[in-house]
């Protein structure tokens, strides 16, 4: 409907029949206004509203689009951090593991090297002994001889 359809029309235009099929009643002539000034400030007004609703409903979707690339953003923030804290444990959790691979060669390397001190203590000690045995042996043969 436009706002054409609301127009004051001379009654010649106007339909002669009823919904029924009789002819209808009424005067030969002269226009039609009842209530069209009104109607067309209704519709008026309802044009208006209508246009102030698209407006605000545009404005809401806007709002929402601008929500859901705030939101999808977060999202992918996250994601991006999750993946970046995931490199980190593991490359925290490598070094970890390097670590402890040659915290145990150097606990075996330290083992092994508290063995050969134990055996050289044990060599020492039998040289020693040897030398000191050798020395009194030396001292009794020269007094042997010296008598």
């Amino acid at each position: 409907m436009t706002f054409d359809d609301f127009k004051t029309k001379p009654m010649e235009d106007q339909a002669d029949e009823k919904s029924n099929g009789q002819k209808a009643k009424g005067t030969g002539g002269g226009y039609m206004c009842t209530g069209t000034e009104s109607h067309c400030n209704l519709v008026s007004q309802v044009s208006d509203l209508l246009k102030q609703q698209q407006a605000n409903l545009t404005h809401q979707e806007n709002i929402l689009e601008g929500q859901s690339l705030a939101q999808r953003q977060a999202e992918e923030a996250s994601k991006e951090s999750q993946r970046e804290l995931k490199e980190m444990i593991e490359t925290l959790a490598r070094k970890l593991d390097e670590k402890s691979k040659e915290q145990m060669e150097l606990r075996h390397q330290n083992l092994n090297l508290q063995e050969a001190l134990k055996r050289a203590r044990g060599t020492v000690f039998a040289e020693n002994c040897i030398l000191v045995a050798f020395s009194i042996c030396q001292k009794a043969a020269n007094l042997l001889t010296a008598q």
